[in-house]
Parts: structure tokens; C-alpha cells; sequence
């Protein structure tokens, strides 16, 4: 992955900026959690759909095969069939039935597993308030700085910072995702916090819901 870079001469504190960029990606990252879960789960009960179909329709092969073995062995009884060919159908219908049997305990496995895996993504996707604090609480807790950096990379692309106009030193932070979207954050001059905002026309801006914002906190040195 490329690393993320600030590609002019307006610069931000890089305390400022590795900051921000981990609140954005550690909230991406919850989402991304939250969406996947519900995508894997969808593909694991189609999945747990094609391994029941396989599982059935083996067991009915399986059926026809004890019939099978149940006639050739009443031909040979009464002599319509020679030992000679008896032998030779129980030995293919037991290769059949062993061949079976075998394919629905590796499916009955794999089955189970699905299930499992059902299981524990069903809870996910309907999890309480207290559980997707712990999920949130979790990422939040993640220290370690190589795999911050790896989260980072994984969902932006790179940051552009520039004056908001001329002779002005508030800075607009742009960051751009990897799938395309771009946000746009103000961090005014002398100010601790930093909004995220919708840039207007003629150098204009909103912020995005005034009454919270977008506010990121950090001592100034």
C-alpha cells in the first residue's frame, strides 16, 4: 500500500494529522466491520443452502444404494444372478456408498462450521448498544503503530492540506479514501479542534452539522 503523503508546502503538525487520520480510519474501519459482517453472512447462508441441497441428495443416493445391495443379494439367493457378478455389484455399490458416505461427513463438517460461523456473525450484525461499544472500544484500544499505519493505508489514499484563501491561516485538510470519496476538514488557526466541512463557492464553507460537528482534541505545545 502507498504511504499517505501531504503533498504541498501548507503543512499541519504531524501529531495533528497522524491524529485525525486515525479517528477517520478507525471509524471507517467499525463500519467496514459492521458492512462486512452482513456481507459474509449473506454468503454463508447460501452457502449453508448449496451444503444442505448436497448433504440431501447424497443421503437419497445412499438409500438407493442399500436397495441396490438388498436386491443383488435376493438375485443371488435365488440363483438369477451368478456369485461371480453378485460379487462384483456389492463390491462397486460398496465402493459407491463409501464414496458417499464420505462426501457427507466432509460436508457435514464443513456444514457445521458454516454454522458456527453463522452464529457468531448473526450476533454481530444484531449486537446491542453495549456490545458495538466494546467492538468500537476494541479498535479504539488497537497501540500498536505498524498496525495503525496498515489501517491507515487500507482506507485513505492520500491528504492534500492548503490555506483556506489567501493571507488567511485557517487550513482545509482534504482526504481522499480509497474508493474515492473526499472530505474536507477545517483546523483554524490557534484553535484545537478541527471541523469537518463542505466547502462552497468563493472560498466559503459549512460545517457539517453545527450544533456537534466534527471535532478532533489535541494539547497544543
Amino acid at each position: 500500500s502507498e504511504t499517505i503523503t501531504c503533498d504541498n508546502k501548507c503543512t499541519v503538525r504531524a501529531d495533528v494529522l497522524d491524529s485525525l487520520l486515525w479517528q477517520l480510519t478507525r471509524d471507517t474501519y467499525i463500519k467496514v466491520l459492521m458492512a462486512e459482517s452482513k456481507d459474509q453472512l449473506t454468503a454463508l447462508e447460501e452457502q449453508k443452502l448449496t451444503l444442505k441441497s448436497k448433504i440431501s441428495v447424497a443421503q437419497e443416493e445412499l438409500s438407493k444404494e442399500s436397495v441396490k445391495n438388498e436386491r443383488n443379494h435376493n438375485l443371488w439367493i435365488l440363483g438369477e444372478i451368478t456369485s461371480s457378478s453378485y460379487e462384483s455389484n456389492k463390491k462397486n455399490i460398496a465402493a459407491k456408498r463409501n464414496s458417499l458416505q464420505n462426501d457427507i461427513s466432509e460436508w457435514t463438517n464443513t456444514l457445521n462450521s458454516v454454522l458456527q460461523q453463522i452464529n457468531v456473525l448473526e450476533k454481530r450484525t444484531k449486537m446491542s448498544i453495549e456490545e458495538i461499544e466494546e467492538l468500537i472500544q476494541s479498535v479504539i484500544g488497537i497501540s500498536d503503530s505498524n498496525e495503525k499505519k496498515k489501517l491507515v493505508n487500507r482506507f485513505i489514499k492520500c491528504v492534500y492540506v492548503k490555506y483556506l484563501k489567501p493571507g488567511c491561516k485557517d487550513k482545509v485538510i482534504e482526504i481522499i479514501y480509497q474508493n474515492g470519496l473526499h472530505e474536507f476538514y477545517l483546523h483554524k488557526a490557534f484553535k484545537t479542534v478541527i471541523h469537518r466541512i463542505v466547502l462552497l463557492n468563493d472560498e466559503k464553507y459549512a460545517i457539517i452539522d453545527n450544533e456537534v460537528g466534527f471535532e478532533f482534541e489535541y494539547e497544543e505545545v
